[in-house]
């Protein structure tokens, strides 16, 4: 019996994508399986691998030519015949025990999904950094949610601390997945925290360890906050809208839910604005204060910045300027953002030395 499907949309990069399948047959659970799915005459991966499931049966090619990384995605959903399912990218790795660890306490209690910690690191060369070049930790504490009424009261708590933003440090039941419905929506590079928030809607149960056990290697091109898109403010209003919703519906929207759901929303408008320096944002100066303005005006926005804490001070601060409705003055606010950002990327880049999990460090590169 497979117990754990893992999804790998393949890059063209031969060597990260064969690194990280051979991770995945590494692992200490043997009862996966593994679809690398991609458009098979792209890059030298459609000749090695189909090379080593003559090795691993456990490995399985999709040809997926055309298709969008979230259709990609849901095409091998569907072709998946584990008990769970999760998900991996070209060049990533997992501690030797993730999966094992985190099916053991699904299976145990019988989880809609399960997640544990996960840790930035920058690429150079194409490669990871030693692990003391760690570039951020995204954790949390250890708890079973075994109840829905258990799951509702961690789930602000764990959109705080950026476990909704991605799947590949969760595995996911695919009777659940399947009973809901749920894929991913075709939204570049965003996708993981509609897919994600659609699940929060249905579970049941969760559970969560804190130990970091996945590595996302993070390359020369990406920013912590993702490349820039103009769907990023549609997704961050369907997401604030969802979770509205949801509180609602489970009588749980009260003034310090308001406060918390508001607050997220904000830092996702200030991200929006911050990345319209990003490189890949062509723009120009006016068409930026005009894309601040029409996002302001929208009574969603409104409202958000009309419900701050006025008990944090970033909160209140925040708010204010954005409630100046003076687009010059926020265009200048979110460049000294975004300088803050890539400089304190490239601070962590070049000084940042902590030690990290005995585990982690010793973790080995193929």
């Amino acid at each position: 019996m497979v117990k754990i499907s893992v999804i790998l949309p393949v890059i063209p990069d031969s060597i990260q994508t064969y690194q990280t399948v051979f991770n995945l047959l590494s692992q200490d659970l043997q009862e996966i399986e593994v679809l690398a799915a991609g458009d098979t005459e792209i890059g030298e991966w459609a000749t090695l691998l189909p090379q080593e499931t003559e090795n691993d049966p456990r490995l399985r090619i999709i040809d997926s030519k055309g298709l969008t990384e979230a259709a990609i995605k849901n095409e091998a959903m569907q072709q998946s015949k584990g008990e769970y399912v999760t998900f991996m990218q070209a060049g990533d790795r997992m501690l030797p025990q993730m999966l094992s660890m985190l099916y053991a306490l699904a299976n145990r209690y019988h989880l809609d999904a399960a997640g544990c910690g996960y840790i930035f690191l920058q690429a150079q060369g194409g490669m990871p950094r030693p692990a003391r070049q760690e570039l951020e930790t995204y954790s949390y504490e250890d708890f079973i949610a075994l109840t829905k009424k258990a799951f509702e009261n961690r789930l602000l708590d764990l959109i705080e601390k950026r476990q909704v933003y991605k799947a590949y440090n969760k595995i996911y039941s695919a009777e659940f997945l399947q009973r809901f419905g749920i894929q991913f929506q075709e939204y570049a590079h965003l996708e993981d925290r509609l897919f994600n928030v659609e699940c929060a809607k249905h579970i049941r149960n969760f559970a969560f360890i804190n130990r970091p056990m996945y590595q996302h290697v993070i390359r020369e091109e990406e920013q912590l906050q993702g490349p820039f898109s103009m769907q990023r403010f549609d997704v961050a209003t369907e997401i604030h809208e969802n979770l509205i919703k949801m509180f609602h519906k489970w009588g749980k929207y009260n003034e310090r839910a308001r406060y918390r759901i508001n607050h997220i929303y904000v830092e996702s408008i200030v991200h929006c604005f911050s990345q319209l320096y990003d490189p890949n944002c062509t723009m120009e100066i006016r068409d930026k204060m005009l894309y601040i303005m029409h996002i302001l005006s929208q009574p969603q926005v409104q409202d958000a910045l009309s419900g701050y804490n006025p008990e944090i001070p970033y909160s209140k601060t925040v708010c204010k300027i954005l409630r100046s409705n003076n687009p010059s003055f926020i265009l200048t606010f979110a460049h000294g953002v975004n300088l803050a950002q890539v400089r304190f990327n490239r601070l962590f880049y070049k000084v940042r030395q902590r030690p990290v999990d005995e585990e982690i460090r010793k973790f080995k590169r193929e």
